[in-house]
């Protein structure tokens, strides 16, 4: 048997905010494993999607309110394999808030967080089950630095020079990163189940909860699973880049002239460019699941799981 560990984030609450009008939070979730015999180290997604990258949660959000987080977006896990040791995951949820960035901007900004907490905590994760209250506290501000910069950095270079303009003369606002909650859980067993709460006090004036709980329980790892899972993923991309373009043609009918342009632009980059790229990706990952389909009907006598 294998343990399977499940995240679900379920509510996001303010307890203090500095926008005069109320927030609209939207977060980053990112899950880490880590375990031993054998020792593996993965991340959870690895793939940020378009439609996760700013999904706004609530709208004029003041202290004292709150807004559910539904699916998808809220939800990460991993399949540890069987019967390995000293099973180990960590959860970073990033907090934003939306301003006048566009959605594809922020899709490269959560990709380079997703890739920099895979970097930073692939050398750091083992250092800190054994660091101090305090030695933690400091890696992870160290580690939110350097993640930080990174995705401003990509959001940064999908800007034009027009936006680049609007953005500095003041006319627009960037989203804003307010910060990341924490959680870290070892020796991972069914009895580990429970509610959670993440406090993000990042930004100066700002100060949010968001409660989840983490599901673990015992499971038989089917065979393929990685790569079951990984059609699963390209599926959900595909389906989310359509749901995207749905959402820009509403937005069409009701947009001014000065911005129909903008939206079918949009609507273009997503059909040229994401769309044959997310069915290339759907395609390469069920190459990969038949493949391992036809390894194990060459060598059925093989009854370890292989993924």
């Amino acid at each position: 048997m294998s343990l399977q560990a499940t995240v679900t984030l379920q509510t996001i609450r303010c307890v203090k905010q500095s926008e005069s009008s109320g927030s609209e939070p939207y977060i980053w979730p990112f899950l880490a494993t880590m375990a031993t015999m054998p020792g593996t180290f993965e991340t959870f997604p690895t793939a940020a999607l378009l439609a996760d990258s700013r999904k706004i949660v609530g709208n004029s959000l003041k202290a004292g309110s709150s807004a559910p987080l539904i699916f998808p977006g809220n939800e990460v896990g991993h399949s540890f394999l069987d019967d390995q040791r000293d099973c180990t995951a960590l959860l970073v949820v990033g907090l934003m808030e939306a301003d006048d960035n566009r959605i594809v901007s922020m899709q490269a900004g959560y990709q380079a967080y997703l890739d920099e907490l895979r970097a930073q905590l692939g050398h750091t994760m083992l250092a800190l089950k054994d660091a101090s209250a305090a030695e933690r506290q400091a890696t992870i501000e160290e580690i939110k630095g350097a993640v930080k910069t990174k995705a401003e950095d990509a959001v940064r270079r999908t800007l034009s020079t027009f936006e680049k303009g609007l953005l500095g003369s003041g006319l627009r606002d960037p989203d804003v990163f307010y910060g990341a909650g924490w959680g870290l859980w070892e020796s991972l067993d069914v009895g580990s189940s429970g509610p959670f709460t993440l406090e993000i006090t990042g930004v100066p004036g700002n100060h949010w909860e968001i409660d989840g709980v983490l599901s673990v329980t015992e499971t038989v790892v089917k065979r393929c699973q990685s790569q079951l899972d990984g059609v699963t993923a390209a599926k959900q991309a595909r389906k989310a880049l359509q749901l995207q373009v749905r959402h820009l043609q509403q937005m069409l009918d009701e947009a001014t002239p000065q911005r129909k342009a903008a939206i079918v632009a949009a609507i273009e980059r997503i059909n040229d460019d994401q769309v044959p790229a997310a069915d290339e990706d759907l395609r390469r990952a069920q190459y990969t699941l038949r493949r391992c389909e036809l390894l194990l009907e060459d060598h059925p006598e093989e009854d370890r799981p292989i993924g």
